[in-house]
């Protein structure tokens, strides 16, 4: 590449490159960071996930994702298997494609935050479960809940696009139900808040959003 050299006193010279008659060309940037990416997604994260596996102290596991990241395309949750009898809190915020089977063998979990599940069968294998968040606009059948016997706190979310709807009578068995959080979530029209309230004896907070 053409260029001057500049003195810029007795000891120093520049460079100068501001009146460069020929350019050199660009590669592939955008293909570099696309194959960068593609990698990551279907290889990089994998490796991640299959380290978590090997972890057999853990007991409290936390799982984000942004936007970008389709965990949903990666895997179903399965990746945990070899400690979900050990787990006791799980906060798994992302687009996980979650199979039942997996999360039903995560019998030890006392608290749970969980996001885009759309069976709730597992539950009925959470006996010890005493906190529960579940921001989940897609299940349609909120039956599983009364067998957590001894859930304390329960808060169950939709967002701005899509109402969660429940029927009273799926929340009737939550005897030991301290804290209820309902957002974006409508309970059947035929039943009063206040309804909620009677119908639950141990409740002492109820948010509604």
């Amino acid at each position: 590449m053409a260029y001057k050299t500049r003195k810029v006193n007795e000891y120093r010279e520049r460079r100068d490159f501001s009146r460069v008659n020929n350019s050199l060309e660009l590669g592939g940037l955008l293909e570099i960071q696309t194959k960068s990416y593609n990698w990551f997604i279907q290889d990089g994260i994998k490796e991640v996930l299959e380290e978590i596996g090997q972890l057999s102290k853990i007991k409290r596991l936390k799982l984000g994702t942004g936007e970008s990241t389709k965990w949903g395309e990666l895997t179903d949750g399965s990746f945990l298997l070899p400690i979900a009898r050990q787990l006791e809190v799980l906060y798994a915020c992302g687009d996980i494609d979650w199979n039942p089977q997996v999360l039903a063998q995560m019998t030890n979990l006392k608290d749970l935050d969980l996001e885009k599940a759309t069976d709730l069968s597992f539950l009925e294998q959470m006996t010890n479960l005493e906190q529960l968040y579940m921001y989940c606009p897609d299940v349609s059948d909120w039956r599983p809940l009364a067998f957590v016997k001894n859930l304390e706190f329960l808060t169950i979310g939709g967002n701005y696009k899509v109402t969660v709807e429940i029927d009273l009578e799926d929340l009737v068995p939550l005897k030991k139900l301290d804290y209820l959080s309902l957002a974006y979530t409508t309970i059947n029209a035929e039943h009063s808040y206040q309804e909620v309230v009677d119908a639950l004896p141990s409740l002492t907070g109820f948010y509604v959003y």
